[in-house]
């Protein structure tokens, strides 16, 4: 069945009704008005909506990123199952991954966003961000994918430390102190592909 053509029954005084939208142009055309993702029309009765953004080059054809690992060896292939080797309550010769989300969680103002932005790059986390979906938004995440690669205070803070367990409980601590962030989570690596 056809779906009806696209209409705008009534408009004036600052206002105006639209119709007929189907679910995905519906999601357009509010991607258009509150994001500003979209250039929008109508043409014989459907929406036509072209992207202001230019599209993200997908990870599978960025060709510049190939080869991502040389070729394995035979007693490589496969991957490694770490439980009995690292976790918590023991020494261990890794640290795990810290990832935040939701920068200034409840604080948000552009000067704030600015500001932990830039104390988290400091600290060494790199900001990772999705591709945009249809309605224009995107997902943002702060990354340290060790502490290894603690940088600036942080960095120095840890430094002073030898435990790796203990590493972790302060990084947590400086972290919940000094930046303002929705949710931080912790990683521990389990799986690992072998290395000759």
């Amino acid at each position: 069945m056809e779906a009806e053509k696209i209409k705008i029954p009534c408009h004036g005084n600052g206002e105006a009704t639209v119709k007929g939208l189907t679910k995905e142009e519906f999601e357009k055309f509010m991607a258009a008005v509150t994001a500003g993702a979209y250039y929008v029309r109508v043409v014989e009765g459907r929406l036509e909506a072209v992207p202001i953004w230019e599209e993200l080059p997908k990870p599978t054809t960025d060709e510049a990123m190939l080869p991502f690992w040389r070729q394995a060896t035979k007693t490589e292939m496969g991957q490694k199952e770490l439980f009995d080797e690292f976790f918590f309550g023991q020494q261990s010769t890794q640290t795990p991954s810290i990832t935040i989300k939701h920068l200034c969680g409840y604080s948000y103002s552009p000067e704030n966003y600015k500001f932990y932005a830039e104390l988290l790059e400091s600290y060494g986390f790199d900001c990772l961000r999705s591709r945009r979906g249809l309605d224009g938004k995107y997902w943002e995440t702060w990354y340290l994918p060790d502490l290894f690669f603690a940088k600036g205070p942080l960095g120095d803070r840890l430094k002073q430390i030898d435990d790796n367990d203990k590493k972790l409980t302060v990084a947590l601590e400086f972290l919940r102190l000094k930046v303002s962030f929705g949710t931080l989570d912790v990683s521990q690596q389990r799986l690992v592909q072998t290395m000759d």
